[in-house]
């Protein structure tokens, strides 16, 4: 895949938070018993840090799937790799939560959903800060249902923001 070209958005804590804050309330308002927190390292750790507080969800199992070539804006994307995932024991039998910072063309997702589906859970959610899949507005969990591509540099990527912005 190719180098992207779409407008460098900057993102701060408080959007980060306000956002997170409307997936908690919609997960709260669907009943959703979530058991465990997934996130998809790296960019789902923050979002799954303010979730966890937020659901007064304790657990977590982390899985590291890296696809970008690097962490500049408008990376290169490479096919999924699995880097590892932690506490692996704990997703058999329980709701769980995948989390993450972005989602496009939801190969990622779908290789997570594949990888974490051979632990057995007993049912699997999706919560997305900023979701660009239109095709998945209606049964995730998202911040922000985003109808125009950016790419949005995270309050985490300091590097980043100081060379572009």
């Amino acid at each position: 895949m190719s180098k992207t070209d779409y407008p460098l958005v900057k993102a701060d804590w408080e959007e980060i938070e306000n956002l997170t804050f409307k997936i908690a309330k919609n997960i709260i308002k669907d009943n959703k018993e979530i058991d465990l927190i997934v996130p998809i390292l790296r960019g789902g750790m923050p979002i799954a840090m303010l979730l966890s507080s937020m659901l007064n969800v304790e657990d977590m199992s982390c899985i590291h799937i890296r696809r970008s070539v690097n962490d500049d804006p408008n990376a290169e994307f490479k096919s999924p790799i699995n880097k590892g995932i932690t506490n692996p024991e704990k997703i058999s039998g329980s709701n769980i939560l995948i989390v993450d910072d972005t989602l496009d063309s939801k190969i990622t997702l779908d290789y997570t959903m594949e990888l974490l589906k051979q632990y057995n859970p007993k049912s699997i959610n999706v919560a997305i800060l900023y979701n660009f899949n239109k095709d998945t507005f209606d049964n995730i969990y998202s911040g922000e249902e985003v109808q125009n591509y950016k790419w949005v540099i995270f309050p985490w990527e300091e590097k980043q923001i100081k060379e572009v912005l």
